[in-house]
């Protein structure tokens, strides 16, 4: 492997998955911690890869959200999008205020109340899993477990779920 670039450079990064993915990020978490990147080919932004590093950005005032990366092309963000009207995109004091609001429900002890019913949940996707010739674990198993957790929590009828799913995919999805 080459050395990684150095910090304020950005020569291609090969961050996709797949083999000697976690000996890339090791190799750059103890040479170049902190990279300047460009998503897109166009929108500035800073890899972190240790989570010291991280946690700090995130709670440093100083630095705020920047939905630009959700719109490969430039023009294509009209409005605001789905994420800057989310959690994930906001800052500051609005942030702080919808956080608190909705962290009420995710109390350790309400999140020990729901381990039967993750487990339940966790189970039946996993047995569907095993009925398939293949899978894709994220979107088989990572996205629809949260998903129908937020639900039962929300109280969403089970009959209502995949319009959900389809919902949050939609917001999700880098072009929304």
């Amino acid at each position: 492997m080459t050395a990684p670039a150095p910090t304020g450079s950005c020569p291609h990064l090969d961050l996709h998955p797949g083999p000697g993915l976690h000996q890339r990020l090791a190799a750059l978490r103890e040479h170049t911690p902190v990279v300047h990147v460009t998503l897109h080919g166009r929108v500035p932004a800073w890899l972190l890869t240790r989570a010291a590093d991280v946690e700090r950005a995130l709670t440093d005032p100083r630095l705020a959200s920047d939905d630009r990366w959700l719109h490969p092309t430039p023009g294509q963000n009209e409005g605001r999008s789905s994420v800057k009207v989310s959690l994930m995109g906001l800052d500051g004091a609005e942030h702080t205020r919808l956080r608190r609001i909705l962290a009420r429900p995710f109390t350790p002890r309400n999140i020990e109340g729901l381990r039967p019913r993750v487990q339940a949940l966790t189970d039946e996707l996993i047995d569907r899993i095993e009925r398939q010739p293949t899978a894709d674990l994220i979107q088989d198993l990572a996205l629809p477990l949260p998903l129908h957790v937020i639900c039962d929590i929300l109280g969403i009828p089970p009959a209502d779920r995949d319009n959900v799913h389809q919902l949050t995919r939609c917001l999700l999805a880098p072009s929304s």
